[in-house]
């Protein structure tokens, strides 16, 4: 009986200390307050912007997440609408729809959109992407800009691919990843 007790009291610690702790980038709203939590771990700088159903930007700013845990955003004095805020860090871009009501905001959807990673080693140029599933279109472009290699996924969940530059003439190349609605770039000095 003793050890079914100690074993309950356990489980209780380890569930309440689980609960506590908040994934980062995760919101919370509480009233019409919007509050963003970082990663203690990580030192980054995170863009955080929030626009109307215009797409006029109402705010914009860089938070620097060393020794900050969270930071808060009153929607109390916007008007009764539905807002976006975009939360863009180094490897993922969360985009919320934030619905502003009398006395009360809430989340009322939210898209996870991650980043690609490249790698540029022995000639090669690695990259990996977790597409989920949305079209992605991958070109490299020497110094003038024409096209050298051209690739398209579609349906793919994730993508990990590599390019050999060995062949191609020292210069400057620019690797370009488009998804459905981003555009990222990369370049490198072949020497």
């Amino acid at each position: 009986m003793k050890t079914l007790a100690i074993l309950f009291i356990s489980t209780f610690i380890a569930i309440t200390s689980f609960a506590s702790v908040v994934e980062p980038l995760a919101t919370t709203v509480e009233g019409k307050t919007v509050t963003v939590y970082f990663d203690n771990d990580k030192s980054e700088t995170v863009t955080i912007s929030i626009t109307d159903k215009y797409k006029f930007q109402l705010l914009w700013e860089e938070v620097q997440t060393e020794n900050r845990r969270s930071r808060g955003y009153n929607f109390k004095q916007l008007p009764i609408g539905t807002y976006t805020m975009t939360i863009d860090s180094d490897q993922r871009i969360i985009t919320k729809k934030v619905k502003v009501e009398k006395n009360l905001s809430s989340v009322i959807s939210e898209k996870i959109t991650y980043k690609p990673t490249t790698t540029f080693k022995n000639n090669k140029w690695l990259v990996n992407h977790f597409a989920q599933g949305e079209e992605v279109g991958v070109k490299i472009l020497d110094e003038d800009y024409e096209t050298v290699f051209e690739d398209s996924f579609k349906n793919e969940a994730v993508i990990g691919k590599s390019y050999s530059l060995t062949e191609l003439p020292t210069g400057i190349y620019t690797l370009v990843i488009n998804t459905d609605n981003q555009s990222y770039t990369k370049v490198i000095a072949k020497i």
